[in-house]
């Protein structure tokens, strides 16, 4: 097909299928659903605490807030650009406590945190290799964020994190 040199048609391909335009595409999508969970959660932020209560993270006012604000205005930041790689890292940290905290601490199946694992992908895509073309400003964590002992650090702080919930357990 296209993608290996030397076969027919790669360069035509390749000059309108670039990666940057690939990374603006990942970038909105992830925004745009960023401030599709987002937004109830600041519309409604006692109905968002009580959730978290709920789930057993305390404070849950603390988390319930930072979760809203965080998934709200950063998929408006990331959707516009602004700060796009910031805005990925913390919400990947989000992504990963939140897939840590369903398997191990709710006991959930794949399929209810598969969504999170996705979205962290989406978030190291861009954190990596920036937030493409369009962008209003970057914010490149790269250096930062793609260091193995910061990368450790997070995965630390989101078992510490987990570890500190004490989740409500559905009956049957």
């Amino acid at each position: 097909m296209f993608g290996v040199k030397g076969e027919r048609g790669y360069n035509k391909y390749m000059n309108i299928i670039s990666s940057e335009l690939i990374l603006t595409v990942a970038r909105v999508i992830l925004g745009a659903v960023m401030v599709y969970y987002g937004l109830p959660k600041v519309r409604d932020l006692a109905s968002n605490n009580t959730d978290f209560h709920a789930m057993g993270f305390s404070p849950p006012w603390l988390w319930g807030s930072i979760v809203a604000v965080n998934e709200f205005v950063g998929g408006l930041a990331m959707v516009s650009g602004l700060y796009a790689e910031v805005f990925a890292a913390t919400f990947g940290f989000q992504m990963l406590l939140g897939t840590l905290w369903k398997r191990f601490r709710a006991g959930k199946e794949f399929p209810d945190y598969s969504y999170d694992l996705l979205a962290f992908a989406l978030c190291f895509l861009i954190v990596s290799f920036g937030s493409g073309i369009f962008a209003l400003a970057h914010g490149n964590v790269a250096p930062i964020a793609l260091r193995w002992d910061v990368a450790l650090l997070a995965i630390v702080a989101a078992i510490v994190g987990m570890s500190l919930s004490r989740p409500k357990m559905r009956q049957g």
